[in-house]
């Protein structure tokens, strides 16, 4: 803004300038004894005049900038013709172009948009079926759990468990992706979430052989139940994958929940990026791993004023963190 009215004033200085050097020169000429006591005044007229300019600039420049900011935030024709008012007509071809552009682009947006929540509806109702056959395969696992042979009840249980995670996972992406979800926020057992959590990796969990250790408290919060249950889900879906023998829960303090595995981690130069999108991890053995996981339970937990860290990266004690201080 500064350079913007010294280069606009400079015309109208120079005009002045030249204007009162040839009225000083003509009252020279005219009358010299009189040239000392009216160079006061002819002076005092110039840098008023200089005041009057550069002050005039300095109001134009914010009000353009102002105008330019307005129309920016909003392109209309109300908001395009007071910025023509006052940058001058010469500029209405341009700022048509910028104003046709804003709305086409504008519209695309709102197409894409549009797109996305119909694509997050189809995700949630395909979900929301899919629940049903599962529902089916829980209910002949249960009620013929006898009859079946135990290698194949467990192959069935962890396939199953496994299906449920994945569907669980992509709807809660597709609910993050459109930026539209409904926090339901209430005083809530920590205990029961981890309870809820554990429920879905059982079959996994007996399939692997691995022994969890839960020395969890009974904390009461304040959080949205079920995200805070789909956050220790996916730790403990990674925990699963990649311990060999064992997982414990516990806390410290009153406010911090730890998931602790005796896999051997990852490796340190890789640990910044273990919460980012389609990170696998050069250590797993699991090649159908998405890396979604840990990325999405970090996206979650950041809107609910939970951190979550990777607390301790040693070969037999890799632990994740949720810490609910905030």
């Amino acid at each position: 803004m500064k350079l913007s009215f010294i280069k606009n004033s400079k015309l109208p200085l120079l005009i002045l300038t030249i204007q009162s050097l040839i009225f000083i020169f003509i009252m020279y000429l005219l009358n010299g004894k009189l040239f000392n006591k009216v160079m006061f005044f002819i002076l005092l007229s110039y840098f008023i005049g200089v005041g009057i300019i550069v002050f005039a600039e300095i109001n134009k420049s914010k009000k353009i900038k102002k105008l330019i900011i307005d129309f920016e935030k909003e392109p209309s024709y109300k908001t395009l013709d007071k910025l023509l008012k006052e940058a001058g007509v010469d500029y209405r071809n341009i700022l048509d172009d910028i104003y046709i552009k804003n709305k086409k682009r504008e519209e695309k947006y709102q197409r894409q948009r549009t797109e996305l929540y119909d694509y997050k509806d189809l995700i949630e109702r395909w979900a929301h079926e899919i629940k049903t056959p599962i529902s089916i395969i829980d209910l002949l696992i249960e009620n013929h759990k006898e009859e079946i042979s135990r290698y194949f009840l467990e192959s069935l249980s962890y396939a199953n468990s496994s299906l449920k995670d994945n569907i669980n996972r992509l709807l809660y992406y597709g609910r993050y992706n459109v930026k539209k979800i409904d926090y339901k926020l209430k005083d809530l057992s920590l205990k029961d979430a981890i309870n809820e959590a554990m429920e879905n990796y059982y079959s996994i969990i007996n399939e692997r052989e691995l022994v969890v250790i839960d020395e969890s408290l009974d904390i009461r919060l304040i959080s949205d139940y079920n995200s805070l249950v789909f956050i220790i889900s996916q730790v403990l879906s990674n925990a699963c994958k990649y311990a060999k023998s064992k997982i414990k829960i516990y806390n410290i303090g009153n406010m911090e929940l730890c998931i602790e595995d005796d896999g051997d981690g990852v490796y340190q130069k890789d640990l910044a990026f273990i919460f980012e999108k389609a990170y696998t991890g050069k250590k797993s053995s699991n090649t159908s791993s998405t890396g979604m996981g840990l990325y999405l339970a970090k996206v979650y937990a950041n809107d609910l004023g939970i951190d979550l860290s990777v607390k301790n990266n040693e070969k037999g004690k890799f632990i994740i963190s949720l810490n609910f201080q905030k």
